[in-house]
């Protein structure tokens, strides 16, 4: 009896890996969460980024041929797992590479979200993420056939290909980049009462740019660009405490930031985002050339043509309300929306 029942779990353990090796290499499963790229991570990594899908979205190194890049960040990533993924694959960089760290009054306001951490079982190491968990190291690491559930079904019917990119193309018209922008504000007041302030996030940016030190690579803090109508809704008060954390961050440790939140390359020109604040992948485009060429990394010829040069810092803090919107979107119940 025990010889038989072994020999049935044998073959059911032998039947579940099939399935798991057949559904690991769809593409299906890796259009999941954007976290397939982390397979194919280079050595001698000479740019990266981290960041959540400000970072994702934002950048794009492919076709700039001096340089090895790779983009790191992942959608809602906080800066602990900014900080867990530069650990993990700190041996694919190379001396001097250059780490660029997005930040945004949102991404010092996040913390450790307990269902954005199961992800992570399939890009770092078991112990790097919090409350850790065998069970959930096999569902979700390594047999994630256990876990499919629904997505299953590319088992049958596959996608054709492999598209993670949520901002492909641009918004339907400009009205959808105002309820997004309306939208996100929402999200990011939700935030502001949920968390006790940005003294975690600031803590671990300080040990990110510790271990860049410490490690011989160089640490820069971007924020990447927003429309106009995204910074329309941040007041001053908003951005007060998080232009202090930075200066403190720079100050205390020396680090460069690139601020281009209000670039006017950019906040007007809806057809290089693919929402309110997400670039969509001409802006990546765009934005990579210009970010390399003001970092010293590549030589930017468009930039030469026209004379224009980030200096670091928006035109404005809180450049207001420069944008006539329709009264309604200013009222108090229309703002808070979420």
């Amino acid at each position: 009896f025990i010889f038989r029942g072994a020999c049935f779990a044998a073959i059911a353990l032998i039947l579940l890996s099939v399935l798991n090796l057949l559904y690991v290499r769809t593409n299906g499963y890796k259009s999941l969460d954007g976290t397939y790229k982390f397979r194919t991570v280079p050595d001698g990594i000479n740019v990266m980024n981290l960041g959540s899908s400000h970072g994702e979205f934002g950048l794009d190194y492919g076709g700039i041929d001096t340089v090895t890049g790779f983009n790191f960040g992942l959608r809602g990533q906080s800066h602990y797992f900014d900080l867990q993924v530069l650990k993990e694959y700190g041996s694919k960089l190379a001396e001097g590479c250059v780490v660029l760290i997005p930040v945004s009054c949102v991404s010092l306001l996040q913390g450790i979200d307990p269902d954005q951490r199961i992800l992570y079982y399939r890009v770092l190491a078991h112990g790097s993420i919090p409350d850790h968990d065998a069970v959930e190291y096999i569902r979700f690491r390594l047999l994630p056939i256990l876990t499919a559930s629904f997505n299953a079904r590319y088992l049958i019917k596959d996608r054709e290909d492999v598209d993670p990119d949520l901002f492909a193309c641009p918004g339907a018209d400009e009205e959808f980049y105002i309820y997004n922008a309306l939208y996100y504000y929402g999200l990011f007041e939700d935030l502001k009462k949920e968390c006790a302030g940005s003294g975690y996030s600031v803590g671990i940016l300080g040990e990110m740019i510790a271990f860049c030190r410490d490690n011989g690579f160089k640490p820069v803090l971007i924020t990447t660009p927003f429309t106009n109508h995204y910074n329309y809704w941040y007041t001053a008060d908003d951005y007060s405490e998080f232009y202090a954390a930075i200066a403190c961050l720079t100050e205390e440790y020396g680090v460069p930031y690139l601020d281009y939140s209000h670039d006017p390359r950019f906040g007007e020109r809806l057809d290089l985002f693919g929402d309110s604040d997400h670039l969509n992948p001409a802006g990546r485009k765009m934005f990579t050339q210009i970010l390399l060429a003001d970092l010293g990394i590549t030589h930017d010829a468009a930039r030469d043509e026209t004379g224009a040069c980030s200096t670091g810092k928006p035109a404005a803090r809180n450049p207001g309300p420069e944008t006539d919107y329709p009264s309604s979107y200013l009222s108090g119940a229309f703002r808070g929306a979420t």
